[in-house]
């Protein structure tokens, strides 16, 4: 989570902590995912980047 939440972690190495199987998402995903998104990326309802 350190890693999601550090302000110099790049863009790509928050993309790699997403994980695409639902049933293993934990905190780790959800603090790269909030990251992102106030970065202006936006996600569709089953997870996936819409746009950038």
């Amino acid at each position: 989570m350190a890693v999601a939440e550090h302000p110099s972690t790049t863009r790509e190495t928050l993309l790699r902590l997403l994980e695409t199987d639902p049933r293993r998402r934990g905190v780790v995903h959800h603090a790269a995912r909030e990251r992102l998104e106030a970065e202006g990326v936006r996600f569709d309802e089953d997870g996936g980047i819409v746009a950038e």
